[in-house]
Formats: C-alpha cells, structure tokens, sequence
C-alpha cells in the first residue's frame, strides 16, 4: 500500500489539503508503506513563489515526513513518452485549433453537451500535414458508448454517463502536460495503491479512469473525502484566514491541529477524542470515513489545542521553550523553573497559544495604570471607594498576613466587613492595582505566586 500527497504550489496549505496529506500518511504508515510528496507544477502560469518550499516545510513542522519527493516539472520528457504512446494507439489525436475557435465552440448551442466537437480529430491527412508546424495540443479521445463506473471507498458505487466527458486535453502547446494526465502516468509509475484526496476531484475519476484502461493499467483504490464547510454550511474558502495552515501556526500546537484534522470527516470506534500521531496510525481506518461534509469549528480545535497544551506543558519541553521565547521578544527574562510555575497555574484558561504571554505578563511586568485597560477596571469600581486610600490600606494589612490563597481571601473577607464594602469591590480594586487587566487567573493564585513583596509594592504604586 502506498500513498501520496500531490498538490499544487498555486498557494499554501490550507486546512483541506493538511487533511488530504494527514489521511494519506496515516494510511501509508499504518501499513509500514511508503507516503510520496509529489509537486504537481505543471501549470507553470499560476505557480505562486515559495509555495513549494512553504509546503516541504509544513509537512516537516507537522512531522509528516514523505519518504519520496517528486516534481512533476522535472519529468516532462516521461509524460512526452507517454502521450506518444497514446497518439501511437491511437487513444490520442493532435488538435491544432485555436484559441478563438475554442471559444466560438463554447457560445454555441449545447444540445445537451458543450465539450470539444471533435473537429481535428476528423481533419484529412494532408490538413495534418499542412499543419504539421503550427502550435497543437494533444487531446484523449474519450471512449463513446460506455458509462464509467468505479467503487469509490467512502461513496460506493459511482457511475458517470460518457456523454458527460469531453475530450481533455493531455498536453499542452508549451509541451508540458496537464494535471489529468501527469497524475495518472505518475501514480502508475510511483506504485499508488490508494488515492484519498478532497470530494472536487471526483469529477475527474472518469477521466482518470479511461486514461488508465488506454494504458493497459489497473486503476489504484479511490476515496473522495468530505467537503469542508465553515459553521453557516457553506464551502471552507482557502482564502478565508480560519482555513490557512500558516494563519493557524503561530496560534497552535501542531498536534493539536493534526488532531482536529483526523475529526473532519472520519471517526473512531470508541469515545476517545485526544489522540496524538502514533495513535492516528494505529487506529485509522477508511471504513470510517464519513459521506458528510465536515463542519470547521474555531472552537473545537481552541479545545483540541487545549487538551495538548496539557499534555505538553511540562518542565524542559519544548513548549515551555517556545513560552520563554515569547516572552524573551516581550523583553522579560525567565528561567525555565520559574516559568513552569507560572504557566501551568495559567494553561487552564489558555486556548491558543498567542495568549500565554499576556496572561503570564502579570507575574513580571509592573501593570500600566493608565492604560485603557487598566481605565475600563477602575471605572467598574464604585465610585464612593477611595481607591487610593484602600489600596494603601490593603498594603498595611497585608503585612500581616501568610501568602497563601485562603490566608488572603480570609483576609479580603474581614476587611470587607470592617469597612462594610462588597467583596468584589475589594477584589477588583486590588485586581486593578495588581494586574491592571480583567482577564487573568484567580487573583488569590496570582497574588500568592509574584508573592507579598511584589504585591505591596505595586499597591503603593501612583
């Protein structure tokens, strides 16, 4: 069994083709089989600079390694062997028609079909010759009278009409050859057993299909995976910023993402949710691939990013590597032992990754009282509370008191009642003092973690 990813460098990954290439390395692995990279750059018009480099480079950051690398553009002269052999059998024919003929063709009236009209493919002898020098593609004569039929992995049974299929073309005047027939000729040489790629492409298996029979060849085993669509159930569009794979790394665990991509359009036997890499290879299964579209939640993969932030936050790892980088770019020097006390105390109100640094910025920086910020937790303080005043007398108190979370919410308690104030006004005065932001962890965890010192100081701070 052996697989492969084939795309593009029209653009960068997206959401739907790390599924693709996710589905086809875990099927390859599972079978102790080879996944191919294979660069499909044979429209050389629309190839977008540094795609293909961005695309080795995204598979290697989610540690789906190829065991092989194609690029199509590098094997013209085996498709050119091959579109000889078809012309040879006569599976092929010459089309020297131009460009305005073609597109008189497509405004003329249907009757039921509006592919190529066959017209070079009936040209006498000496037109061919009087043609010989001029610019020609090569067309696949599609073979009349018999449907095309095939038994496609997570559709079943798939039937279409030949009367649907127009004579592609197969090789362009630029002498490089088109998708259809450079996917083909390069599944059949590479060994592909199983093609898994998205639900557009099953238009093209009939195509595919007859180029394989012209050929003489057994056709590989087809599945076509679910379309993806954004929660409103329209089509995920590979340029909306929720599909982009390079828009979601800065903010995501790659095995989070990975995680959440095995979750669109397949599912497990059990309950589980939580799986990492070697776990996928180990339970992946086609049959359990689903007809349905599949739904991109933002939400469901914050959760799946979540439960991975978990299992990864630990003393030397990598992400705890990566949180002190972040934080080094913020100017605050942390050793990695302190910085693990602070980060597991906030990663359970952590969703992505971008939002480490301004929860852990409390327990370092000073906060900045004049900030809008800061102004919008004041301003939610009654305004017959002196903060000044309560703050400096807060400071007092604290004094006195052991730095742990009960000591200090004890505390929090009895000056309320002295001074006949609601706790929570108390709490946010102190909040805004301490932190000068809303959003943080429980403010007795904060409070016992930077300590008494740190926080007297910055409650006599202006």
């Amino acid at each position: 069994m052996t697989t492969r990813f084939a795309p593009s460098p029209t653009g960068f990954m997206h959401l739907g083709s790390l599924r693709t290439s996710l589905f086809n390395f875990l099927l390859a692995k599972q079978h102790q089989k080879q996944f191919i990279l294979r660069i499909e750059d044979t429209d050389q018009t629309r190839l977008v600079p540094k795609a293909k480099e961005s695309i080795i480079s995204t598979l290697d950051w989610f540690k789906l390694k190829p065991d092989q690398l194609y690029v199509q553009s590098r094997r013209l002269a085996i498709y050119k062997q091959h579109v000889d052999m078809l012309l040879e059998k006569g599976h092929a024919y010459k089309c020297y028609c131009t460009p305005e003929r073609l597109e008189r063709l497509r405004k003329l009236p249907t009757r039921g079909f509006n592919g190529y009209d066959r017209y070079c493919l009936r040209l006498p002898e000496e037109e061919r010759i009087k043609n010989k020098d001029l610019p020609y593609t090569v067309r696949f004569k599609v073979p009349r009278g018999k449907n095309v039929e095939y038994t496609d992995l997570v559709h079943g049974p798939v039937s279409f009409s030949y009367k649907s299929l127009d004579d592609l073309i197969i090789m362009k005047s630029d002498g490089y050859p088109t998708y259809h027939l450079a996917n083909v000729v390069d599944d059949h040489l590479m060994g592909i057993t199983h093609v898994l790629r998205g639900d557009e492409w099953i238009s093209s298996t009939p195509k595919h299909i007859l180029l394989y029979q012209a050929f003489g060849w057994q056709p590989p085993q087809f599945a076509h995976l679910p379309l993806l669509i954004n929660k409103g159930g329209a089509k995920l569009s590979k340029r909306s910023k929720d599909a982009s794979v390079s828009d979601l790394q800065d903010r995501f665990l790659p095995e989070a993402l990975l995680n959440f991509c095995a979750f669109l359009g397949w599912s497990p036997q059990s309950t589980r949710e939580f799986y990492r890499l070697d776990d996928l290879i180990k339970e992946f299964n086609i049959s359990h691939l689903s007809k349905s579209p599949s739904v991109v939640s933002m939400d469901r993969l914050e959760y799946f990013n979540k439960l991975h932030i978990a299992d990864q936050l630990k003393p030397g790892s990598k992400l705890l590597q990566d949180i002190q980088k972040q934080l080094q770019h913020m100017g605050i020097q942390v050793d990695q032992d302190h910085l693990f006390i602070y980060a597991d105390a906030v990663k359970d109100r952590v969703r992505t990754l971008d939002q480490f640094p301004k929860l852990l910025k409390p327990f370092f920086v000073d906060p900045d009282l004049e900030s809008d910020e800061a102004q919008k937790l004041l301003k939610s303080i009654p305004t017959e509370i002196d903060v000044k005043q309560l703050a400096f007398d807060l400071s007092v108190g604290l004094q006195d008191v052991d730095f742990e979370q009960d000591k200090i919410k004890g505390f929090v308690n009895q000056v309320a009642e002295t001074k006949k104030m609601q706790y929570s006004s108390i709490m946010k005065t102190l909040r805004y003092k301490i932190c000068g932001t809303s959003v943080g962890i429980d403010l007795l965890k904060t409070m016992e973690l930077i300590g008494k010192e740190t926080t007297i100081k910055r409650l006599h701070s202006v």
